[in-house]
């Protein structure tokens, strides 16, 4: 069976079969505000937790446990988690107004990481898989920067990009020259350059307003699109070309969408006010899987996939958001916008 999480304006809550029951997992969480999700690429029971104005909590136990680990941090917006694929004691938090804060000892001490950074409102952040040291944000309201050195300083690569607010941010993981922006109103930008120069790859996307981006880890060409009114986007060529792809959907507001490494022809979609979908012919059909969630108003999902496959699903409230995907191994994180911040418009 499927262990799901979900994190909501409640709490967390764990299922052990497959979504039909829940149960909260929440021992030591002193708020149940859940802003940003996090899971260990190399050891999936470790699991960070961002609490809307309080702070990050950790659990090494898959949830039934969490410890506070805030020091240094000087902003509790959180918007999103990025795990050192290589060295995962080191992990970084975007937050929205004070910028990009570091740990290197897993979480027990943070330090901001902010130099050329022109805005510290961040929306995204990504890690290159195969070279952990060179970083990616995006901003609310000034584009991406980029980093060669662990955050040490950052440069803005915005040539190309007609719209400076970045929602989310994808990277190929066997090609990470190549990486995907997904925008606030100009939809999906990509670079083969990584990141020095960007192309509008829009023809046949009919909604501009991209929520999330998931990359097929087996076939790179083929790129799912979630979008604000639209629905789901399919892409076999690189971006180059887009179908629409969600059908049963009861609600076109996608927000976050996983792909099982494993399995890539199966998908799971969070869906504003419908809940949980999921895919098993990679988008042609879809149904939903919502028993027991108390909010059915879907922000996040990541899916680590090593040992137990664990589908981890924020919900609306202050549930689970950030944006971007990490990848590896067979560990795939997908971060998706705030909901707290007031972001998701009209």
């Amino acid at each position: 069976s499927l262990n799901l999480y979900a994190g909501t304006s409640c709490g967390i809550f764990m299922s052990a079969d497959n979504g039909d029951n829940w149960t909260a997992v929440n021992a030591g969480l002193t708020n149940t505000n859940i802003s940003a999700l996090a899971i260990d690429p190399a050891v999936s029971t470790n699991i960070y937790a961002g609490v809307y104005g309080l702070g990050i909590f950790k659990s090494v136990d898959s949830g039934k446990n969490w410890v506070v680990a805030n020091a240094g941090l000087t902003n509790f917006d959180f918007q999103i988690f990025a795990i050192d694929p290589v060295t995962p004691s080191t992990l970084y938090v975007g937050t929205f107004g004070d910028g990009v804060f570091k740990s290197i000892d897993s979480g027990a001490n943070w330090f901001k990481v902010n130099t050329g950074l022109t805005s510290t409102d961040i929306q995204a952040l990504a890690i290159d898989p195969v070279t952990p040291s060179t970083l990616y944000t995006g901003t609310w309201d000034s584009g991406v920067s980029k980093s060669t050195n662990s955050g040490g300083q950052w440069t803005a690569v915005n040539t190309g990009l007609t719209s400076l607010d970045i929602i989310n941010l994808a990277i190929d993981p066997v090609t990470p020259s190549t990486l995907f922006a997904g925008t606030f109103s100009d939809g999906v930008f990509r670079s083969t350059d990584s990141g020095e120069h960007w192309t509008e790859v829009n023809t046949g996307l009919t909604d501009t307003h991209v929520k999330s981006l998931a990359i097929d880890p087996s076939t790179p060409s083929t790129i799912y699109a979630g979008t604000f009114r639209g629905g789901v986007f399919k892409s076999t060529d690189s971006g180059s070309n887009w179908v629409t792809v969600y059908k049963e959907l009861t609600d076109t507001h996608v927000v976050s969408l996983a792909i099982d490494p494993v399995a890539p022809s199966t998908i799971y979609a969070g869906v504003w006010d419908s809940g949980v979908f999921k895919s098993i012919d990679s988008g042609s059909n879809w149904t939903s899987f919502n028993t027991g969630l108390t909010s059915v108003r879907i922000s996040s999902l990541a899916l680590p996939s090593e040992g137990l496959s664990t589908v981890y699903v924020g919900t609306e409230g202050s549930g689970v958001f950030s944006r971007t995907s990490i990848r590896k191994s067979n560990s795939l994180l997908l971060y998706i916008p705030s909901i707290i911040s007031g972001r998701i418009t009209d």
